[in-house]
This record gives C-alpha cells, sequence and structure tokens, in this order.
C-alpha cells in the first residue's frame, strides 16, 4: 500500500520556488593611468641615446627611438601593469631612410624646376594618406598591454576621405582667391584684396582646418582596437570650431600686447657709424614683439591648444562600453611648460630628461577610463578572441601620429 501524503495543516504557507539571484548593475568604475618614471632613470637612457646618435650621425636615432618609447611605456600603468612597446628600430630606421629620400627629392625638384618641384608635391599630398594609414598600424599593431595587442583597421580608401576632401575644399579656396583678386585688379576695387584675405583665414580656421582635423582623429581613434573590443570617436564638428575660434581670440590679444610691448620700447640709441646704428635699433624694436608673440604661442596658446583639443578627443573616445574620461588644464599646462622651459634653458637642455617625464605624469594622472564592467572581465573577454592585427606592417614608414 503506497504510502499517505500527509494532509495540508491549516496556516501552513505554501513553499515557494527558490527565485535566482537579481544581479545588480555594475557601477561605472574609474581607474586611472599612472606614470612610474623618473627624471634620473630616464636621464641614463637620454644621455646613451643623445651621444650614441650625435656619434653615429643620426643613425642611432632609430634605436634611441625604441629605447624612450620601451621606457615611456613601460612607466605608463593601467590597474598596476605597464605598456609594452614592440617595434624593430631597423624597421624604423627604413622608414626614416624613405622620409629623407622623398623630402631631398622634393627640395631638389623645387630648385631645379617649379612646374617639377609641383608634380613632385603633389605625388607626396597622394602617397601622404597611405604613410599615414601605415604608421598608425605601425605603432598600434607594436603595441600592447597584458600580451594583448593593439591594432589598427581603417582602410586606405577611408585615409583619402579623410585627408583628400579638406585638400579639394583648399584647392577650391584658392582657386577662388585667385579668381577674386583677378577681379580687384580688373575692377580696380582696392578693398577687396584685404577682404579676400580676411574671408580666406577666417574659412581656414574655422571651416576647413576643424574638419581636417575633426576627420583624422575620427579616423584614428575610430578604427583602432585592442584585442577584439574597437574604439569609437563621437564628437560634433562644432566643438572643433569652437576651441579654433577661442584660439583665434587668445592670437589677437597676444598680438595687441607685443604690439604695445613694442611701442613701450621705443627708440634706443647705439654709439657707432650710422649704418650699424640703424639696424642695431631695428632689431632690437623688433626684439619685444617677437619675444611677446612666440612666447604667447608658445606659453599661452599651445597649452590651450593641446588641453582643449586632448580633452575633447579622448572624451569623445570609448572602447566598447567603457569611455574615456581627460581632465587636462591650460593653467597647469602653462605652469608646466614654463618651468620646464626654464630648467632646460638653465641646465643647457640637461633638465629635458625630467621635463619628458614631468609632462608624462601630469597627462597619465589626468586620465581616466571608467568601466562599465569589471577589469576582469573586460580582458577575459578581450582575450576570448584576440584578433592579430597589421602583420604585414614589418617594414612600413614610421610617422609620429600618436594616439
Amino acid at each position: 500500500m503506497d504510502d499517505a501524503q500527509p494532509a495540508a495543516i491549516s496556516g501552513d504557507l505554501p513553499i515557494e520556488p527558490e527565485t535566482p539571484a537579481i544581479s545588480l548593475p555594475f557601477p561605472p568604475q574609474p581607474m586611472a593611468f599612472k606614470f612610474v618614471g623618473s627624471g634620473a632613470e630616464y636621464f641614463r637612457i637620454w644621455i646613451v641615446n643623445v651621444l650614441l646618435t650625435i656619434v653615429t650621425l643620426g643613425v642611432y636615432s632609430a634605436w634611441a627611438k625604441v629605447r624612450r618609447l620601451r621606457y615611456f611605456y613601460r612607466c605608463t600603468e593601467f590597474d598596476g601593469t605597464g605598456f609594452e612597446y614592440h617595434g624593430r628600430p631597423l624597421a624604423i630606421l627604413i622608414g626614416r631612410v624613405i622620409a629623407v629620400a622623398l623630402f631631398v627629392a622634393y627640395q631638389y625638384a623645387a630648385y631645379v624646376s617649379k612646374p617639377l618641384g609641383a608634380g613632385v608635391g603633389l605625388l607626396l599630398a597622394v602617397v601622404a594618406p597611405w604613410l599615414m594609414r601605415n604608421a598608425l598600424r605601425f605603432r598600434l599593431h607594436n603595441s600592447s598591454y597584458r600580451g594583448l595587442r593593439f591594432g589598427f583597421t581603417g582602410s586606405l580608401g577611408d585615409a583619402y576621405l579623410a585627408t583628400f576632401i579638406g585638400l579639394i575644399l583648399l584647392i577650391v579656396l584658392g582657386i577662388a582667391t585667385a579668381i577674386l583678386i583677378g577681379i580687384e585688379k580688373t575692377l580696380q576695387l582696392p578693398w577687396l584684396t584685404g577682404v579676400t584675405i580676411l574671408a580666406v583665414v577666417l574659412t581656414v580656421a574655422f571651416g576647413i582646418y576643424p574638419y581636417w582635423y575633426r576627420a583624422f582623429k575620427e579616423y584614428q581613434h575610430g578604427n583602432a582596437r585592442f584585442g577584439n573590443a574597437a574604439f569609437r570617436f563621437n564628437s560634433r564638428l562644432a566643438s572643433f570650431v569652437w576651441i579654433f575660434f577661442q584660439l583665434l581670440l587668445i592670437f589677437i590679444g597676444i598680438a595687441i600686447v607685443s604690439v604695445v610691448t613694442q611701442a613701450m620700447v621705443g627708440d634706443t640709441r647705439f654709439p657707432g657709424a650710422a649704418t650699424q646704428q640703424k639696424e642695431l635699433q631695428g632689431v632690437l624694436k623688433m626684439l619685444p614683439f617677437l619675444f611677446v608673440i612666440y612666447g604667447g604661442m608658445l606659453l599661452v596658446m599651445l597649452p590651450f591648444f593641446r588641453s582643449r583639443i586632448d580633452n575633447l578627443v579622448w572624451n569623445s573616445t570609448a572602447l566598447g562600453p567603457h569611455r574615456f574620461e581627460n581632465r587636462l588644464r591650460a593653467r597647469d599646462l602653462i605652469v608646466l611648460y614654463l618651468t620646464n622651459f626654464i630648467g632646460i634653458v638653465c641646465t643647457l637642455g640637461f633638465y629635458t630628461p625630467w621635463a619628458m617625464v614631468r609632462t608624462a605624469r601630469y597627462r597619465a594622472e589626468h586620465m581616466t577610463l571608467i568601466l562599465a564592467e569589471p577589469i576582469d572581465q573586460v580582458l577575459a573577454a578581450t582575450e576570448a578572441e584576440n584578433l592579430a592585427f597589421g602583420d604585414e606592417v614589418g617594414g612600413v614608414f614610421d610617422i609620429d601620429i600618436s594616439l
């Protein structure tokens, strides 16, 4: 006889099946980069590089570059692990020899004949997108993190598209400028040349160059990969135009200060012959203007541009679901560049390694990757399908176009 099931006791609650644990969404986790190198440590590498480059008449510069990049890659850490650079010096040297040969050929052609120089220049312009693409593939393929290589998948067609549209716009603008100047000479309109030059400057500064710069960064960042994880780039053209507009306002301010400074110096008399006196006075009168102009460009405009454009580019870049956050400040870079410049001048260049390390440390400490999932899962997913990129780029040109 089957065992009878016990009757339900009045008041007992029915037993509910076990419910699966609810997985909470992973909160965004910022992880900062870190630079652990020191100026004293890098000085030993730097001084050997300089001496051997001089002794070998520049041939060792390719090996010097590899040693420099390996040091800075290794000292740039993320989650306690440094990056690695695998570039081969011989490939870099071959690329430099070919690049120098092309430059010499262009200079010689321009010296022999202007049409021939223009033809060689046009040929170099046609080849430039190919060089740019190969350089990006070379640098990324020879970079790795925890054994996983970076890669670049941008097509040659996209490289020409990113470059040639801006070039075509410049050509059209040049033709339009020539037509307007011809009209000015024909109709005797002296004001037209000034208006044309102003329109050309404004068009290049706020139309062509920002578009060109954004297109290049979209091609550069949007086609990079880390293992099987793709980078993405998304930014508005208006943001680039606004940065260049601010840069123009700063330049106008620097120019006004330069003119006022030059006017305050006035004429200074020097003893000597009349001709020598006039030459010395002319040089002295221009020195304050040039000093303020170049000083303002190097110590104000460059830090402003570097901070704003780097923040815009990296804040518009993502690696899969993870996004970058860059927080450079112009005033910090002004102080950094100024103190580096003073240190290099006062030590006759021997402060250069410390200046490079200080700059690398500041840039690394203000870069963060906002993770959308734990770092172990990110690396595990990337290792699951570690695609190989750029195996055929061992002998391409080496041009410094940094990601």
